[in-house]
């Protein structure tokens, strides 16, 4: 199960940084980043409402949400900044109030702690219980949460690898290295994983630090090795796993996964937007005593009500997700 833990934590890294990338070239290009212009359906196609189990919790479009584990709210965050919590969720549409708007323009990366009591917004820490805005020290270009709650940030500056202290504030140097553009991924207490970022078109590599021994090892994980390496097809005869990033949510006993029933999708033109995908949703269930998975359909694709499905999150007795194709937030019930 680490082996796959391992493997999927890059694919998702590998995602958030190739769409941070895609971001950026739109900047660069001069192109319209409005939602309106990021968002399209396929002529002919209706974005899915409710059917049964899947239903549509937002009206409006938004750029990501999170889960606070702890209160059991839903924060929903626009391109602006623009933060909201959904309360009381169900029945349906929720509660919203407003929950802090500090003008903050193009959002591109959102990270929540691991129990969704902050976020790491854009290289800024928001407090959901606080509602208070805390940037990351200056130089800062990629972070990520010390997991099981504890109170570190670890984050890369052009020169190192450096933990920040949440409680007095302080930093500490972890390693000093050069900084290729990286981005960042701590999984398990004593490993941290650096991984550049992404093309369908060379071969992306990554490096695991060491955390009680301050050593770089590089490790052999470019795109097409772990294409390889997370081929799920033995799982259901006939049913190619085309996993792309951000369409899988790790859990205790295995992961969800949102497939898409294409074949033929690349990296470079799901990131760019120049293909969606309908997804077939799945929970796979992992043995790690016996080393076997079992994968169980959650949700049949619908060629009429289409879902492109990223940001998968659990929710009480639901998966959470946003649909591409309108970028709304929908749930799907667990039976």
């Amino acid at each position: 199960m680490r082996r796959i833990f391992i493997i999927l934590i890059l694919i998702l890294i590998i995602g958030a940084a190739g769409w941070l990338g895609y971001l950026v070239w739109q900047k660069l290009n001069n192109a319209d980043t409005s939602v309106q212009q990021q968002i399209k359906t396929d002529e002919g196609k209706t974005v899915a409402k409710e059917e049964g189990l899947l239903k549509q919790i937002t009206e409006n479009s938004i750029a990501n949400f999170w889960v606070n584990a702890t209160t059991s709210e839903i924060f929903l965050i626009n391109y602006d900044g623009e933060i909201e919590k959904l309360e009381n969720y169900p029945p349906a549409g929720g509660t919203k109030t407003l929950a802090s708007d500090n003008g903050l323009k193009n959002v591109s990366q959102i990270t929540p702690s691991p129990d969704g009591s902050k976020a790491l917004i854009n290289l800024t820490i928001f407090d959901t219980a606080t509602n208070i805005w805390t940037p990351l020290p200056v130089g800062a270009t990629a972070a990520a949460w010390q997991p099981n709650n504890l109170p570190t940030i670890s984050y890369l500056t052009n020169d190192g690898l450096y933990n920040l202290n949440l409680k007095d504030g302080k930093t500490s140097l972890v390693l000093k290295l050069n900084n290729r553009d990286w981005q960042i991924s701590w999984p398990f207490a004593d490993e941290i994983y650096l991984t550049e970022k992404p093309s369908s078109v060379y071969n992306a590599t990554s490096w695991k630090v060491n955390l009680k021994d301050k050593t770089l090892t590089r490790g052999d994980w470019g795109l097409k090795k772990i294409a390889d390496m997370v081929n799920l097809e033995y799982l259901i005869p006939g049913k190619k796993f085309n996993i792309l990033p951000s369409k899988c949510l790790l859990v205790e006993k295995g992961f969800y996964c949102a497939v898409p029933s294409q074949e033929d999708v690349t990296l470079d033109d799901y990131l760019k937007r120049k293909v969606y995908t309908n997804d077939d949703i799945y929970f796979v269930s992992v043995d790690t005593e016996k080393k076997k998975a079992q994968a169980k359909l959650l949700l049949r694709a619908n060629d009429n009500n289409p879902i492109d499905a990223i940001n998968l999150a659990l929710y009480k007795d639901k998966l959470l997700f946003i649909n591409r194709y309108d970028q709304k937030l929908y749930s799907l019930e667990l039976k």
